[in-house]
């Protein structure tokens, strides 16, 4: 199973749903209304459980593509997942989406991982990623911050209308 190390504390590990540290960690995330809501208010991702229950990010050791639980020490702290490559004739692409149980939260942890892979994504010539993106909830201002301190800006070019609830943040190769 593939590991990315962020720093001497923080790693990326695959998702592995046999891994039982692993299965706590999604069904922690998918409990917490912030996370994937509780049927009164909606959450800010989705039913991780379901989500990752795809083994395709188990067929191949790449970082894109890929569901991680993110690691402080031997404990999962978070999830972080890295779509495909996504290519049109001007740009490519890749989206990252990410949460963290709530004990973890406010340390900068988040914050950490995601500058170290998105730096990784967009510097890493075999990928040839032109950006990053983050669609985060226009109300999880916490997100914003966390997105916008690892080097990632609004970018309104690239927002729909019909998710007028969800702002994109971007993060370029330099």
């Amino acid at each position: 199973m593939a590991n990315y190390s962020i720093n001497q504390y923080l790693k990326l590990k695959k998702i592995d749903l046999s891994d039982e540290k692993d299965l706590d960690l999604v069904r922690s995330l998918t409990d917490d209304p912030l996370v994937s809501g509780n049927g009164e208010i909606s959450g800010y991702l989705w039913d991780l459980e379901k989500d990752v229950s795809s083994l395709c990010h188990l067929k191949h050791d790449r970082l894109v593509d890929s569901s991680f639980s993110i690691y402080h020490g031997d404990k999962p702290i978070g999830f972080l997942e890295i779509s495909d490559v996504f290519k049109d004739c001007i740009e490519s692409h890749v989206d990252l989406v990410y949460a963290l149980v709530k004990e973890a939260r406010g340390y900068g942890y988040m914050h950490k991982t995601l500058n170290v892979i998105s730096n990784r994504l967009l510097n890493d010539d075999c990928y040839d990623i032109d950006y990053c993106e983050c669609f985060i909830d226009s109300n999880n201002q916490a997100s914003m911050a966390v997105a916008e301190k690892s080097g990632f800006s609004r970018d309104q070019s690239l927002e729909f209308g019909f998710c007028s609830n969800l702002f994109c943040y971007t993060k370029r190769r330099r």
